[in-house]
């Protein structure tokens, strides 16, 4: 699935959890990079994967894609790969 939409509520959801009241409320926390995202999934943390547009970055979980502006919206680097 791609994300497009900054009025989505998943994305709406992601850009809470850069709040440490909402992380702890959910119990869900965001990772940013290749090396953080291996190692969240390594470690069974890892319950989704955020790529930008035509990345092929992939493991083994549910992966969807990010277009640039949610990317700009999240406050993301625009080539790292985004777990939840």
């Amino acid at each position: 699935m791609l994300y497009t939409s900054i009025n989505n509520e998943k994305i709406k959801k992601l850009k809470k959890l850069k709040e440490k009241k909402f992380r702890d409320e959910e119990d869900m926390f965001l990772v940013e990079g290749k090396h953080l995202t291996t190692e969240a999934y390594n470690n069974g943390y890892l319950t989704e994967l955020l790529v930008p547009e035509n990345s092929d970055y992939k493991l083994d979980v549910e992966t969807n894609e990010i277009s640039e502006n949610i990317i700009k919206y999240l406050n993301l680097n625009s080539t790292s790969p985004l777990s939840a």
